[in-house]
């Protein structure tokens, strides 16, 4: 990607949650993973956490709910890989952010590439995601 944006420019955030034990358990299913850290609060809190984790891919598929919101539904994630920095807890509010970091047009559109950081409840940043997204149409 040859273009780099002159200064990062941030995209509109969205906000998610509270998150709670059946947002969690719903995951277990759909990724048919059912670890226990996810959805037991006793076997939560014998590993020393307050309550059970939200799953890292629950805030990685967050992340392509985010790029849909912000880019459109004719936006296709052509790479992403997220970073998991720190824990978030059953009952907690997350939000999302980003900043462009580049763009480029192409012949049938535009590919841009950002940074999402996932934040929870206290505002700190639990996971952050770098992707590359292509749309046919240019974003505001």
């Amino acid at each position: 990607m040859s273009a780099n944006v002159s200064e990062v420019k941030p995209l509109p955030s969205m906000q998610k949650g509270p998150i709670e034990r059946y947002h969690l358990v719903e995951w277990c299913a759909a990724e048919n993973d059912y670890y226990i850290l996810h959805y037991d609060e006793r076997f939560a809190r014998r590993m020393e956490f307050e309550a059970p984790l939200i799953q890292g891919t629950y805030k990685l598929g967050l992340s392509g709910a985010y790029i849909a919101q912000v880019f459109g539904k004719d936006t296709r994630i052509r790479s992403i890989s997220m970073r998991y920095l720190r824990p978030d807890i059953e009952g907690s509010l997350l939000k999302l952010s980003a900043e462009l970091l580049a763009q480029e047009r192409l012949d049938d559109g535009y590919l841009y590439r950002v940074v999402i950081r996932v934040c929870g409840t206290n505002g700190e940043v639990s996971a952050e995601a770098t992707a590359e997204v292509s749309t046919e149409t240019a974003i505001a």
